[in-house]
């Protein structure tokens, strides 16, 4: 029942599960049925919902169990900002009441002790020293500035507890520079070789980047739309 901003209108609605949301969580389903805890990396074209939903599972994480520890890294200060707008919302849209939050955290009291959710820029926490965390959202990773990549966070979070939550997720950043740490991260995913899962959100599947095929009545009228046409892409006009 708690209400998200929906992407086309801007408008507040229901946060019920989308196309790609659905996606990923039938395959986290599957994943943690083997008693692993979740361990995501995503490959997604944009506006998809897939940062709506790590947040979403963070701030479930948090409300759920004593003494979470649960952080979302965004690559530059802006994207925090509009990140956390969703769980600051979802923070006043309980049931009951929740301490005051601020811009960047909420607190989440529990008889076994407070559980926290905040949000950081990457240039800040990038190293990840003295940070003990259980759930963590890396968000559009392979755009981290600094020498340092996200990989030095990922030791915050034990693999030991079974409840904890890493995502990392961004759009294609290419195989060097920049985007090479998560390039390297999704190809051993890819491979099953890292321990992570490979979630995969293109826009071909987005039923929102559909229109009608009269549109495209000369469709393919080109060699990208011939190729985008054909398997394993399967492109409709």
């Amino acid at each position: 029942r708690l209400p998200i901003r929906h992407r086309d209108w801007g408008i507040q609605t229901p946060f019920v599960f989308n196309f790609n949301q659905r996606k990923a969580m039938t395959q986290y389903k599957h994943w943690l049925a083997s008693g692993k805890p979740l361990r995501v990396v995503c490959v997604k074209s944009r506006r998809v919902g897939f940062s709506k939903l790590s947040d979403g599972m963070l701030f479930g994480h948090c409300n759920a169990l004593a003494g979470a520890q649960a952080l979302i890294v965004a690559h530059d200060f802006n994207t925090s900002i509009d990140l956390f707008k969703d769980p600051l919302v979802w923070a006043r849209s309980m049931p009951f009441e929740l301490p005051k939050p601020t811009q960047r955290k909420i607190l989440f009291p529990h008889d076994g002790g407070m559980s926290e959710l905040r949000i950081a820029t990457a240039g800040n926490v990038v190293s990840g020293h003295g940070l003990t965390l259980s759930g963590l959202h890396l968000s559009e990773a392979a755009r981290y500035p600094g020498q340092s990549s996200f990989t030095s966070l990922l030791p915050t979070v034990s693999d030991l507890d079974p409840n904890s939550i890493i995502i990392i997720e961004s759009t294609a950043n290419g195989k060097t520079d920049t985007g090479e740490a998560f390039y390297n991260y999704w190809e051993g995913a890819v491979r099953g070789d890292n321990g992570y899962l490979a979630v995969f959100l293109g826009w071909l599947e987005d039923p929102a980047c559909v229109r009608d095929a009269s549109e495209a009545y000369d469709a393919p009228a080109t060699d990208v739309e011939r190729e985008l046409m054909k398997r394993p892409y399967n492109a409709t006009r």
